[in-house]
């Protein structure tokens, strides 16, 4: 079995958010990582590379970075995806898995390779559901996972609208996948697509296997707010709820993120019901500070 992962980013985070994302996966046992800053003078660049991390490599995303890699710097997720395909065709793992840097992968205790092994060899890539973190009065933590939205409008009403499509997911409900290395593929956002464009085969675990994209979409409402316009734009909101969210002053933004991102004892009792919401109990700044002592 040949194990082995690269995990490769591209970023424009706060520096607290990537230091959690590299220190949790150097605490799995990523065998590189690897981070595309989009901004070129990110201070968060510097940061990293002060530490001077084997296991970590850094590309500031200048001009000429763009041009090696044949694209023009206006469209996120095209950058993505050119990052992505070319830190593919160089990985020197048998593996490689691609995120955003607020994602993080939850094994129950596994790492990387205590995974990888359990992996059939027939199967070219792994594809991790989402859930994202929900806040309660429980003192435990909450992630909500998928369900279907005719099972969901009864317990968020008129919200719902906010969820998109994205079967009870403000991100995205596709998951984040983890390929073999070496195939005649093409990494999208969410899973590889062979030469003739058919999606790559792919085994799929979620939170039920024990194994799944923990994806802090909920990283406080500052944090919200700085990415609401993009992510208007990249959610395809139906045109009436665009207009009601610009509409909201800041105090109605305040109240939506509140509705959106909190449940009540209610709430969470029929999420338990419908299997859409699971207890996860992790310590990112715990990790941070094991791993990279700050």
């Amino acid at each position: 079995m040949n194990t082995g992962c690269t995990v490769v980013t591209m970023v424009r985070e706060p520096v607290d958010t990537i230091l959690n994302f590299v220190s949790w996966y150097l605490n799995l046992g990523a065998e590189k990582i690897v981070i595309c800053f989009d901004d070129p003078e990110d201070p968060a660049l510097g940061v990293l590379d002060a530490m001077n991390l084997e296991r970590v490599e850094t590309h500031a995303c200048t001009p000429e970075f763009w041009r090696s890699l044949r694209i023009s710097p206006k469209h996120v997720m095209k950058k993505q995806k050119a990052v992505f395909n070319w830190a593919y065709r160089n990985a020197k793992t048998p593996w490689m898995l691609a995120l955003d840097g607020d994602e993080y992968l939850y094994l129950g205790g596994r790492s990387l390779d205590d995974f990888i092994a359990t992996v059939d060899d027939d199967i070219p890539a792994v594809r991790f559901l989402p859930v994202e973190p929900v806040g309660t009065q429980d003192t435990a933590q909450w992630f909500r996972s998928g369900a279907h939205r005719r099972k969901l409008t009864p317990i968020y009403g008129d919200d719902i609208k906010f969820f998109g499509a994205r079967a009870g997911l403000l991100g995205h409900s596709e998951g984040k996948s983890m390929t073999r290395t070496g195939l005649d593929v093409y990494i999208r956002l969410h899973w590889a697509k062979t030469a003739d464009g058919t999606p790559l085969k792919n085994h799929t675990v979620g939170p039920d296997q024990g194994a799944c994209l923990m994806h802090y979409f909920n990283n406080g409402y500052d944090e919200w707010r700085r990415k609401l316009d993009w992510r208007k734009s990249a959610w395809g909101f139906a045109k009436a709820v665009s207009e009601q969210l610009d509409s909201y002053d800041e105090r109605g933004l305040q109240g939506l993120y509140d509705r959106i991102h909190t449940i009540d004892a209610d709430q969470l009792a029929a999420l338990k019901a419908l299997n859409a919401v699971h207890n996860i109990n992790i310590d990112l700044a715990a990790t941070r500070s094991r791993v990279l002592g700050c």
